[in-house]
């Protein structure tokens, strides 16, 4: 995993993550988001997992597939201005997509504003998932 390379002034790719748009809240939870992708992810291509929330300092931010059985990543780094993003790779084609904070144990208030997943190891702007309508 390496730290995302961010450039606002591309267009935006494709978001594969469906209802990725917030405001999100969570008063108290270990599983902050549960969602899908519209694909599959390629097994061991690059993908940027980008998020703008904000949540207790004391938490990081991990990401999963397959129920949260499948780690795609802990500790997502903070870029700026409350969007923390990370490019990852995995082995797995499950449509299933969780974000957790960590640790688990005494949770903090989270708020999702929005989440994306794109293809490459660039990060562009939010847009949401074309399956999504909007």
């Amino acid at each position: 995993m390496r730290k995302t390379t961010f450039f606002s002034t591309l267009p935006p790719n494709r978001n594969f993550l469906l209802n990725s748009k917030g405001p999100f809240y969570k008063a108290a939870s270990y599983n902050v988001w549960a969602g899908f992708l519209s694909v599959g992810m390629v097994p061991w291509a690059p993908y940027t997992f980008s998020i703008k929330c904000t949540k207790g300092a004391s938490k990081r931010i991990s990401v999963w597939l397959n129920n949260g059985n499948t780690n795609l990543a802990e500790d997502i780094p903070l870029i700026g201005d409350d969007i923390y993003s990370l490019t990852i790779s995995q082995g797995s084609t499950n449509k299933s997509f969780n974000v957790y904070q960590e640790p688990g144990t005494s949770p903090l208030p989270f708020t999702i504003e929005w989440l994306k997943l794109e293809a490459g190891s660039v990060m562009t702007p939010w847009i949401p998932a074309i399956e999504d309508g909007v």
